[in-house]
């Protein structure tokens, strides 16, 4: 899908934005509330999140700025169809809204108890479905993971049960590029715990590997991280808390050394099966050994590649 961003005039923006806090220092995703000199509502400063993108030195500012309004354009557009699990997205002019009480799946996992199966297997389905409909359009998130996937809930304050369904919105556009020869992959953070969610060969380790540069990211990739986000939902437990816990077994002994990849594999085969069903572990597998059916571009031209 190609937003032409110089006649796209629907897309909805903020005209002059004035804060009711100061710009966050660490840039990290923000939910504050502002007004706007084109506001038409008199409801007072509405609430908004916001994600930044960070520009690279060796990307022309032109290439830069045409992304970011792409991007956008493309998040305010598909946000009405409900599959993509997207907010309303604002294009920034000049310097929907969303209710700022919500939390990152990654927090619902490690605050809340267990929650029954329905409702696991509904946030694992519109995840999936999310990512599908994202690929489908062009463009790889590059930022699968439980910190992206924000849960808006219905629930009492303090109580530690997820007990109903909650909307689910797939968040962290901050690297994400069209699936483009020529584009260029600026990447998240050096970090072991996030290397968790990346596939093997983009792990921050590779990045400057004569392999990452010549194969860059895929969309395979984006499906490995779903598969981890996946056995997250499964297991409701954190992929750091996995890894802490197998790593624990290896210094034991009682297991042998492995990849992370490898171990969060393992900890699928053993313990998914159990919690969520064959066919369900069957298909985490499938996301994080890159096992697909359809390997090579299909008669459309279509691929993982």
């Amino acid at each position: 899908m190609h937003i032409d961003t110089d006649h796209d005039t629907s897309q909805p923006r903020i005209e002059n934005p004035k804060f009711d806090e100061d710009l966050p220092l660490d840039l990290a995703r923000w939910t504050t509330k502002y007004t706007s000199s084109d506001q038409k509502n008199t409801d007072g400063a509405q609430p908004i999140m916001i994600e930044w993108r960070l520009g690279d030195s060796s990307t022309p500012a032109q290439t830069f700025e045409k992304n970011v309004a792409e991007l956008s354009s493309l998040l305010s557009l598909v946000s009405a169809n409900t599959k993509f699990h997207t907010p309303k997205c604002f294009r920034p002019k000049g310097s929907g809204g969303l209710d700022p009480i919500q939390r990152p799946l990654e927090t619902a996992i490690c605050e809340s108890i267990i929650p029954e199966l329905g409702i696991r297997f509904y946030i694992a389905r519109e995840l999936a479905t999310a990512v599908y409909y994202l690929l489908c359009t062009g463009w790889l998130h590059k930022g699968i993971r439980s910190h992206n996937v924000v849960l808006f809930e219905r629930r009492k304050a303090g109580d530690p049960v997820l007990r109903t369904e909650a909307t689910v919105y797939l968040l962290g556009f901050e690297f994400a590029r069209p699936d483009q020869l020529g584009q260029k992959s600026l990447n998240d953070k050096e970090n072991e715990d996030l290397d968790l969610y990346r596939h093997p060969a983009t792990a921050s380790t590779r990045w400057g590997s004569d392999g990452y540069r010549i194969h860059s990211y895929q969309k395979q990739y984006d499906i490995y991280s779903l598969g981890v986000v996946l056995l997250e939902i499964g297991l409701w437990r954190t992929a750091v808390y996995l890894k802490n816990g197998y790593r624990e077994r290896q210094r034991r002994g009682k297991i042998s050394e492995e990849t992370s990849s490898t171990c969060l594999q393992h900890k699928a085969m053993a313990d998914l099966p159990f919690q969520m069903g064959q066919k369900y572990t069957d298909l985490v597998l499938h996301c994080l050994r890159g096992t697909f059916s359809v390997e090579q571009p299909d008669s459309q031209g279509a691929s993982l590649r």
